[in-house]
């Protein structure tokens, strides 16, 4: 028997609102954060990662787009690291893909290495640029303390088993100070309303697509904001951004549409994507779970 219990604030109180592939798409009561379930398992979801999964087929594309608005904001954080770099530092890259920002930081002479799940990206990754790819999760790779003064992952979180976890790993890996950058999806959107209220009245697709198989937690920045508190980093800044339409669909008519959304999107501050930098403190103790009732005792 699966016992509900949120990642976020560990509340038992959720409310259903969909039901896909199998799953139950659930919002904590107390926080709102979205996921499916039950969660699934981390063999689960190796299985749903691999290279005949969902996201390989058809997520994941071994070619990149310089004109994509998510390119260039991969070129901003670029930037941002670049400047804060020195001779000496190691950065880190969760979930590469193609090895956009990897590539970025060679050209650069920016010493990175990966951690990529689907074996035939790693390998492609290893053969293009020589670079050191470790084939299993954050959470799982038991990376040395303190070791990357950055780690980027983007459009990462939102495919893992455990959230905080991930996050608490990625602290321990950072060295003191170290900068943290990575995006997600959001749900503090018009688009999400409106897919909502059709499914509410017995159309489920635009749900679907919000909300594909291979992602299991969906965010809001202030969700976000206390994820990150409690796991002891300072938040540099949290950005919203829109999901390019070119990619998101084929149809002229749909296209027309999203545009029109994200033109309310703007007025509103919102977006489809989370786009976050923060850091870990110069000097601070290990992070613990917040839930655990043995801490102070």
């Amino acid at each position: 028997m699966h016992i509900y219990r949120c990642n976020c604030c560990n509340n038992s109180s959720f409310k259903q609102i969909g039901q896909l592939y199998g799953r139950s798409l659930v919002v904590c009561c107390s926080c709102g954060l979205r996921s499916f379930y039950p969660v699934p398992t981390y063999a689960e979801l190796a299985a749903l990662n691999s290279d005949g999964g969902i996201p390989f087929k058809s997520y994941f594309k071994l070619n990149k787009n310089n004109n994509s608005t998510h390119y260039k904001r991969i070129l901003q954080y670029f930037e941002l690291l670049k400047n804060r770099y020195r001779p000496g530092n190691r950065v880190l890259e969760v979930g590469p893909g193609s090895g956009d920002f990897i590539e970025l930081c060679l050209e650069k002479k920016i010493e990175i290495e990966a951690l990529e799940i689907s074996k035939t990206l790693a390998e492609s990754l290893r053969n293009r640029y020589s670079v050191i790819v470790n084939e299993r999760p954050l959470e799982q790779a038991s990376l040395p303390p303190d070791s990357f003064f950055a780690i980027v992952a983007f459009d990462i979180i939102e495919h893992v088993n455990n959230p905080r976890a991930w996050l608490q790993a990625a602290w321990s890996a950072l060295r003191p100070g170290g900068t943290l950058v990575f995006s997600t999806v959001s749900t503090k959107n018009l688009l999400n309303i409106i897919g909502l209220f059709l499914n509410r009245f017995g159309f489920p697709g635009a749900l679907k697509r919000l909300h594909p198989a291979y992602h299991i937690y969906y965010f809001t920045p202030n969700v976000l904001e206390k994820y990150l508190r409690e796991t002891n980093f300072i938040i540099e800044t949290i950005r919203q951004d829109n999901y390019d339409v070119n990619k998101a669909t084929q149809n002229n008519f749909m296209r027309f549409a999203m545009k029109c959304i994200y033109k309310i999107h703007a007025t509103l501050g919102e977006g489809t994507n989370i786009y976050i930098t923060c850091q870990k403190p110069p000097t601070m103790a290990v992070p613990g779970d917040p839930f655990d009732s043995s801490v102070g005792k």
